[in-house]
């Protein structure tokens, strides 16, 4: 039987609170009550972002050593907001701008928790797998770190840049979604075919290799011909890892992620 995770108690939870919390508000918000105005609401009158809920997960979210080594800033930007005590602080001031103050902090914290910078609504769709037991969330974690899986961003060229800063903001923009969403990239099958001869190359490239530098080893000793051979294979491996995470597994894990989230 599956341990169970004790971040996902700690987030099935707060969940759980956050939709306590938010009927009592949707009563509040009844004719003849004051609402609450950093509620979000859609179309039905459905909580579409909740602020309590994005503050709950951004409280739970821990912030580790490798976080503050990885991601600094974004570290940096969570401990202080759970620092403050975040939303319990800003609701009392009643400011508008507080709920997109929260959109950036809950982005980081996502950012610390899974690697992409996501809002509220792809968190609960990527929750939704682990809730479901479609994905543990340490293999969630990991098909979101290739490179295939990019996210939306708020850099966008404006009229008083420079012209390296406005061309370096337009290719860091080029082809990603909304800020807050996920984009799969899938390769075509000609530029998967390719990718694939190439890892093959590699490989054989490095297998060869550390064969020549074993039998040199062997008959003639530490030479200087073993020493280029080990340097070239080596040189080999890491570019045969790096098509394999950018090539296969790179469109493997976004396979699995486009038929598990259609909507990406």
């Amino acid at each position: 039987m599956k341990k169970p995770n004790p971040q996902d108690r700690e987030d099935d939870a707060a969940a759980l609170l956050a939709m306590l919390t938010t009927a009592l508000l949707r009563e509040r918000g009844a004719p003849g009550a004051l609402g609450d105005p950093l509620v979000s609401r859609g179309p039905s009158g459905l909580n579409v972002e909740s602020p309590l809920s994005q503050h709950m997960v951004i409280q739970k979210t821990r912030i580790r050593l490798w976080d503050w080594l990885d991601r600094p800033w974004y570290a940096k930007k969570v401990a202080a907001y759970q620092k403050s005590g975040g939303l319990a602080q800003r609701s009392l001031d009643s400011e508008r701008s507080s709920f997109v103050e929260l959109r950036s902090v809950f982005r980081a914290a996502m950012m610390i928790r899974y690697g992409v910078a996501v809002d509220y609504p792809t968190f609960r769709a990527l929750r939704t797998l682990i809730v479901d037991g479609v994905l543990t969330e340490p293999q969630l974690r990991a098909l979101l770190q290739y490179p295939n899986v990019w996210w939306g961003t708020s850099l966008k060229p404006s009229a008083n840049d420079g012209l390296l800063p406005r061309v370096a903001k337009r290719i860091w923009s080029m082809g990603r979604p909304a800020q807050g969403r996920l984009v799969l990239i899938r390769f075509h099958w000609a530029t998967r075919l390719l990718l694939g001869l190439l890892s093959s190359v590699t490989l054989a490239a490095v297998t060869f290799l550390i064969y020549a530098a074993v039998a040199n080893f062997v008959f003639d000793g530490p030479t200087k011909a073993v020493a280029v051979f080990s340097w070239a294979a080596s040189q080999f491996a890491i570019l045969s890892a790096g098509l394999l995470w950018f090539g296969s597994y790179g469109d493997q894990a976004a396979r699995v992620l486009s038929e598990k989230l259609p909507d990406c």
